[in-house]
């Protein structure tokens, strides 16, 4: 699959025509031209020419990673549609009026205006990364937890000499012993096995030889050899980097805290992701 799985959208019969006269004079100049991110949807939305009013010719409706003109109208039939763009936090436009400035449709039960309405966001890594995760969805894919099962925390984690600590990857594991390697994400051989033995204490240091700084897939195995679940990503980096690396990872976590429930939570994995790349490349240029 090429993007991320979404909310489902209802099927919706568009029909009948324009209600009240449009006129196009009736569009402000664009205040924001940046290109905002649809980043969570429910029913379906559709974008309107900036010209006629009118859906667009042949438009199909938006979905998640669709890049919408700041300042540009959205018709729709659902209940919300969320967007973010540079510098503000996603901003959940629900379907409940007809913005000022839009054309009045009657086939749709709403039309809103995307403004950069939100509250402003200093994360400007985050932004990036939430770009990143949209151009590459494959590359950044995250499995969404169920929150019935244990499983591996993408994090990151200290190294100290050919010693890491696993604990904050494992913070839903049970406790246990476990059999691990890591595999370099932008290529490169695996480690041997890492044997951990889980105590649910603060520290869980294990043996990696020759390991460095770096982006990795942290994959369980069983017994056989064999993975047992999805992989978490694991950013490894020294003590003189680990609790900066650490913070920002969190800021960016309670960044996203604040996004809207509509956001997919799978969305919200893959920026994850993305960020964690974007902390890899400083360190690897300062290891």
């Amino acid at each position: 699959m090429g993007c991320f799985s979404r909310l489902a959208v209802p099927t919706v019969l568009l029909a009948g025509a324009i209600g009240a006269p449009f006129s196009p004079a009736q569009v402000s100049p664009a205040q924001n031209t940046s290109k905002g991110v649809v980043v969570g949807i429910v029913g379906e939305w559709k974008l309107l020419d900036s010209k006629s009013g009118a859906p667009l010719k042949d438009s199909k409706p938006l979905k998640f990673g669709d890049h919408i003109d700041g300042n540009s109208c959205v018709a729709g039939n659902g209940d919300s549609l969320v967007v973010t763009m540079p510098g503000i936090e996603p901003v959940a436009f629900t379907c409940d009026k007809q913005d000022a400035g839009c054309p009045k449709l009657v086939q749709y039960r709403c039309v809103r205006r995307i403004a950069a309405s939100g509250k402003p966001s200093t994360a400007s890594l985050l932004w990036a990364a939430i770009v990143a995760a949209f151009d590459k969805p494959d590359r950044y894919r995250a499995a969404v937890s169920r929150g019935l099962e244990p499983r591996l925390l993408d994090s990151v984690l200290r190294r100290e000499g050919d010693l890491v600590d696993f604990s904050p990857a494992l913070q839903e594991m049970n406790a246990g012993s476990y059999r691990f390697r890591l595999e370099p994400v932008n290529g490169g051989p695996p480690t041997g096995v890492i044997q951990v033995r889980w105590s649910k204490q603060d520290d869980e240091f294990a043996a990696v030889p020759g390991i460095h700084t770096g982006l990795y897939r942290l994959v369980r195995l069983t017994p056989e050899g064999k993975i047992a679940e999805p992989a978490a990503w694991i950013l490894v980096v020294g003590p003189d980097r680990f609790h900066q690396d650490v913070a920002a990872l969190h800021s960016a976590q309670e960044e996203m805290a604040k996004w809207p429930a509509d956001v997919d939570p799978q969305a919200r994995g893959a920026v994850l992701r993305a960020y964690l790349e974007s902390l890899a490349e400083k360190a690897q240029q300062h290891p």
